[in-house]
């Protein structure tokens, strides 16, 4: 069986996590059905527990990736009674601890019992040790190399060794709904990640035509994405594809390069508020960061201004290093590209906000714009 634990719910009112339990169980079960699972699962003393999963290693897998799970645990599950606890325990215990190694045991109950958590510890601890004179096994409470963990319940009692660990978090759309620009990029595909990992259900929306080479790039972005939603309970996620040639045509005409790079997100941003518009969504998310460069405040805003949706830049007070590890974390850093670290080096000069609006209204990017929105297309993902 599995043992899941959740992230925050322990923090929440006991109406707030019950939904959120429930959502995270509901989630569970979507992600192993998947896959062939057909599991039992229930929630129970401040646990979730799965039960009937033929291929155990699989499950833990895929129940450590699912949005509000703090971590995962394959267990055996006994009763209440001390003695019977510890005899399990020990027996479990002996298949875990290899010969000249260390361990410790940790027991933590919950409601009142005829023993401590301290008695349960000492009489597992010394009945190993009794077991398995001569092994060279011995006790490190402090840094010990297999843990014995014992949780008691009000009825059952749960034994465990080794502990996944899960995304945490609050589960996938329980936040309501946010559209991301989607590049495909590092800090795009970190960003939307973490707003997905704060409840957020996402909208991706790739503007085409943003690269040189169209076709890989937006290749790239689709692989990204089913490796992302390979990990959610979505049945058939989407991407919003706006075709964003000519829109870039006629931003080259500013024939500045700063003036070009501003104006192209400013674009962008807008794109994404007619989307966020129609579906709902309650804010936007970017990837913009600053890499070994300053983001003035008066850029900040020159981006933002007449976007009336919230923009959220979750990456853009992290350094190149920072975003990495995050991204590497989270299974999202490509290790065989090193153009991804570079990407992060971006800098731009201030240009003022009346400009932008008189460049804008010169080269009739609104018009453009509105055209290309009217393409737009819809892309199954397809997740593998």
């Amino acid at each position: 069986m599995l043992l899941v634990a959740c992230a925050e719910t322990t923090l929440k009112s006991s109406p707030v996590r019950i939904l959120l339990e429930r959502k995270i169980a509901k989630h569970l079960r979507i992600m192993l059905s998947k896959h062939g699972e057909k599991p039992t699962i229930t929630r129970k003393y401040g646990r979730i527990i799965a039960t009937g999963i033929k291929d155990l290693p699989i499950g833990v897998a895929l129940a450590s990736k699912v949005f509000g799970v703090a971590s995962v645990m394959r267990a055996i599950e006994t009763s209440t009674e001390m003695n019977v606890i510890v005899d399990q325990a020990v027996a479990y215990g002996l298949k875990k601890i290899r010969p000249g190694t260390t361990f410790a045991v940790r027991a933590r109950r919950v409601r009142t019992h005829q023993f401590t958590s301290k008695d349960l510890e000492n009489a597992i601890g010394s009945k190993i040790l009794e077991a398995s004179v001569g092994k060279g096994i011995a006790v490190d409470l402090k840094k010990p190399e297999t843990t014995i963990n014992v949780e008691v319940k009000d009825d059952r009692s749960f034994i465990y060794s080794d502990r996944v660990e899960g995304p945490g978090g609050l589960p996938y759309g329980c936040q309501g709904s946010v559209v991301s620009l989607f590049s495909g990029s590092l800090s795009s595909r970190l960003s939307t990640w973490l707003f997905m990992k704060r409840g957020a259900r996402v909208v991706p929306l790739y503007c085409d035509g943003e690269s040189l080479d169209q076709d890989r790039s937006r290749q790239n972005a689709l692989e990204w994405l089913r490796r992302i939603y390979s990990d959610l309970p979505v049945r058939k996620p989407t991407l919003i594809v706006v075709p964003f040639k000519d829109v870039l045509k006629r931003i080259e005409e500013a024939h500045q390069p700063d003036l070009q790079r501003i104006l192209r997100i400013r674009a962008m941003l807008t794109a994404a508020d007619v989307v966020a518009k129609e579906v709902n969504a309650l804010g936007i998310v970017t990837g913009e960061t600053l890499g070994s460069s300053i983001l003035s405040i008066d850029e900040v805003a020159s981006r933002s201004s007449g976007v009336k949706t919230p923009i959220h830049r979750p990456v853009i007070g992290f350094e190149g290093g920072d975003i990495q590890q995050l991204a590497r974390k989270a299974s999202l850093y490509d290790e065989t590209n090193a153009r991804e670290i570079s990407a992060l080096q971006r800098s731009t000069s201030r240009i003022a906000l009346n400009l932008l609006s008189e460049h804008e209204a010169s080269l009739g990017i609104s018009s453009i714009l509105e055209r290309a929105l009217a393409k737009r297309e819809m892309v199954l993902i397809s997740p593998q």
